[in-house]
């Protein structure tokens, strides 16, 4: 029997008609702003916003670098081409949201919890995922060089064609997750990877970490003559 993959997450549900509102005029929105059916654009750049809640709204080009927005809420969201490097977003959580062609470097999702997401072709380098918790997780062609998955817990996750070299896994649930097509080149905390699928290609990449792990030297030398066998 052939495989199929299993179900992708449920993508956005968002209305048909959507206001377009500029972001200069959300920047004053005051405490635990709440945004819905909205298409917001522009320059929110630092922006703070403890327990901001954002439904059905697709954000394009919106620029959040080091925008604090943590116990956020996202549900039914589309980020397209969007900057959040540099923000944190500690404790929020994501249901059916899809983020494509945006970049998150050295963002802060420490805690955050995520259900039905999407991520499509982002940089996330050296995001900090620490303690995230996902369900239904679909990650394809994006960069996590660096990326600290510490104590995350990603069962069933699939990262397809993606770059994790340098990740740090130590102490994390991949039970069930599919790796396949992604680069693992120095993967940290090895360990963390058990109960992961993964290709034959990829076997090279871990095979000497899992030896490292278990204390396994691997030497081709002939003993010196005399020497204790």
């Amino acid at each position: 029997m052939a495989h199929r993959d299993a179900p992708g997450p449920q993508r956005p549900r968002l209305a048909s008609v959507l206001t377009v509102t500029p972001a200069d005029d959300l920047y004053d929105d005051g405490d635990r702003p709440d945004w819905a059916g909205l298409a917001v654009h522009g320059d929110l750049v630092d922006w703070e916003a403890d327990g901001l809640t954002v439904t059905g709204c697709r954000l394009a080009a919106l620029q959040l670098t080091g925008a604090r927005l943590e116990r956020a809420r996202f549900v039914d969201v589309l980020f397209e081409g969007c900057e959040l490097s540099g923000a944190v977003l500690t404790q929020a959580s994501f249901l059916r949201v899809e983020l494509r062609q945006c970049r998150l470097v050295g963002s802060v999702w420490t805690g955050a919890r995520l259900r039905h997401v999407r991520i499509d072709g982002c940089k996330l380098d050296r995001v900090a995922w620490n303690e995230l918790t996902a369900e239904d997780l679909l990650v394809t062609g994006s960069l996590l060089v660096e990326a600290d998955l510490a104590r995350a817990q990603l069962p069933g996750a699939r990262f397809a064609d993606c770059e994790l070299g340098l990740a740090d896994v130590s102490g994390a649930s991949f039970a069930g997750a599919r790796l396949h097509g992604s680069r693992l080149d120095g993967i940290r905390g090895v360990r963390g990877l058990g109960g992961a699928h993964i290709d034959s290609f990829q076997v090279l990449a871990l095979a000497p970490l899992l030896l490292a792990d278990a204390g396994i030297v691997v030497d081709d030398a002939e003993p010196a003559e005399g020497a204790a066998q």
